[in-house]
């Protein structure tokens, strides 16, 4: 009898685990799978102040224009999530150097910054127009920025 009931304790030991293990295993997909972004434009003679934000558990990229105090909501699709996702996964961002400066001189330039969260992992790039950075920026950000402004444009 008691070899009996351990082994019925050991059993609804192992299925409270399962029980456990699988929605944590669910969830950690899920978040394997998550895409968030933060695009920042500001300066320039005007004083501009726009971000974009998105986040892939609501799939809604946000517009804020702080020069007019204005927001804007908009339903990225999940193909495009994707093309996003892919976008950033071929452009090199994460091996990135996080800030490409200004050269000593020039004035009234957009200063610019990108903060990416993909599959858990985060990277932030600062820079600057081209012709005020001291180095080169590289093509694949500036790929990135247009997929997300024309994902923008395109949105519902």
């Amino acid at each position: 009898m008691r070899q009996r009931t351990l082994v019925i304790a050991g059993l609804a030991a192992v299925g409270v685990a399962i029980a456990v293990a699988v929605p944590m295993a669910i969830l950690a997909m899920q978040e394997s799978h998550e895409l968030k972004f933060e695009y920042v434009k500001s300066g320039g003679i005007a004083g501009i102040n726009e971000k974009l934000v998105f986040d892939s558990k609501t799939g809604v990229i946000t517009f804020y224009r702080s020069t007019l105090g204005s927001t804007e909501e908009r339903q990225l699709s999940d193909a495009k999530v994707q093309e996003l996702r892919q976008a950033i996964a071929g452009s090199g961002f994460f091996a990135m150097d996080s800030v490409y400066p200004p050269r000593q001189g020039p004035a009234d330039y957009f200063s610019y910054s990108l903060t990416i969260t993909m599959d858990g992992v985060t990277h932030s790039v600062s820079w600057i127009d081209d012709f005020a950075s001291s180095e080169p920026v590289p093509a694949g950000l500036k790929s990135i920025v247009s997929e997300i402004e024309v994902a923008y444009a395109n949105a519902s």
